[in-house]
């Protein structure tokens, strides 16, 4: 007997959004500390369920703080695109900005330093849309997402989706920033698939590789003149020796953004996006951004799949506990202390709340019984590849081998379990 598949809710063309905030953590003194040396003391929430990070802790919430060298980082749940999730993105953020720094010590402040917003793509697809993107696309996201004083923007492809970076902003300006990302990432994506797309010009641009990790940087002078500076006045070049001004381009490129949502985005968030693509809204440029005033949080928000994933689970036929919740594969433990039997429920992360959910209705208890009163056959995944569904194994092997593979400095997939190797050998 080998594997065996227990849910098959969810879909793999469900649409996703990702939000990842760096902070600066300041002691009272001024002194910029660095956050590896304050994280394990804050009682955060589960370790050790990212075996790609290991200061990583996923907490109730669903999100998951971390470190990002010496910086602090809060990552959202993976966030289904629907209408209304720019909403959910910016209460969350938020609500989890609120909370890091009501958890360190009096005193203790932070200081949001930079956005990073993913947009789920096909496997295979992230490295085309980038690079469609970067000519396409990412002045006005420049202008969307970036401050006066900011250097410029990352274009990262990561697996299964595309990751945007930029300046730290919080509020309506991330609502609308994230609503644009969604949407021109979806356009680009229909114009590579060879689906009817409205796109932008393609622009002039000097492109330069990212740093840290592969992708590519547009600078502020990227274009030609300074972007930041000159705002929507600036004046850009497209391929054909076109002149245009940075708000011509702006408008075309919401118009194909808007498109691509179709109906992923309700009226208001369409319509606070379109305040700022317009002027009625300044952009991130026009002025300072400033964190909003602490809103009321005793109103806890909906929890995410991931949160709810945390918590512990007692069935009529075992005991059940995650050991790893990333953003492509969930994985736990199942326990039948009675005969000392023990296997593996491995789920693709877009699958997550189908699974939770017939898990706790007792859809599963039946499928799960068999399984584990079969004797083991040493089913396991052997990588990322064979998670397309809820699946039982016997064994779960290195969990290292069921991370995605992220781009390497040439540009190709390198599985974190060979890095691992590399460096140990």
């Amino acid at each position: 007997m080998t594997e065996a598949a227990v849910s098959a809710r969810g879909s793999p063309l469900l649409r996703r959004v990702g939000l990842e905030h760096e902070f600066r953590v300041s002691a009272a003194n001024g002194e910029v500390v660095d956050f590896r040396g304050l994280i394990n003391g804050l009682r955060l929430g589960q370790p050790n369920l990212d075996p790609a990070d290991p200061n990583a802790f996923r907490l109730p919430s669903g999100a998951a703080v971390t470190c990002d060298g010496r910086e602090a980082e809060i990552a959202l749940p993976p966030i289904t695109v629907a209408p209304g999730f720019t909403r959910d993105v910016r209460s969350r953020a938020e609500s989890e900005r609120v909370a890091l720094a009501a958890r360190l010590a009096p005193g203790f402040e932070i200081e949001g330093v930079s956005t990073h917003i993913s947009v789920s793509v096909p496997n295979g697809l992230a490295q085309e849309v980038c690079r469609l993107y970067a000519h396409t696309f990412a002045p006005q996201m420049m202008l969307m997402l970036d401050r006066r004083d900011s250097p410029g923007l990352l274009i990262r492809p990561r697996p299964g989706r595309v990751e945007l970076g930029g300046e730290y902003i919080s509020g309506g300006a991330l609502s609308a920033a994230t609503l644009f990302a969604v949407g021109s990432v979806l356009a680009c994506e229909r114009a590579l698939r060879g689906h009817e797309a409205s796109m932008p010009p393609s622009m002039a641009v000097a492109l330069e590789p990212a740093r840290a990790r592969f992708g590519w940087y547009v600078d502020r002078r990227a274009f030609g003149g300074d972007l930041y500076a000159e705002g929507r006045a600036a004046v850009l070049t497209d391929i054909n020796d076109r002149h245009l001004t940075a708000q011509e381009l702006l408008e075309l490129a919401w118009e194909a953004a808007l498109r691509a949502l179709g109906q992923l985005a309700d009226a208001q968030e369409r319509g606070d996006t379109a305040s700022t693509v317009t002027g009625a809204a300044p952009l991130p440029c026009e002025g300072p951004v400033q964190d909003e005033a602490a809103r009321d949080h005793s109103q806890a928000l909906p929890q995410s799949a991931y949160g709810v994933a945390t918590q512990p689970r007692r069935r009529p036929m075992a005991e059940i506990a995650p050991v790893m919740l990333t953003w492509d594969v969930c994985a736990f433990v199942v326990l039948d202390r009675p005969q000392a039997r023990t296997c593996f429920a491995v789920v693709p992360g877009q699958q997550l709340s189908g699974f939770l959910h017939d898990l706790d209705a007792g859809s599963l208890d039946r499928t799960i019984t068999a399984f584990l009163h079969r004797p083991p056959s040493g089913s396991c995944p052997a990588s990322i590849s064979d998670i397309d569904r809820p699946r039982l194994y016997d064994k779960l092997g290195p969990r290292l081998a069921l991370v995605a593979a992220e781009f390497g400095p040439d540009g190709r997939p390198v599985p974190p379990i060979e890095l691992v190797a590399g460096r140990a050998a």
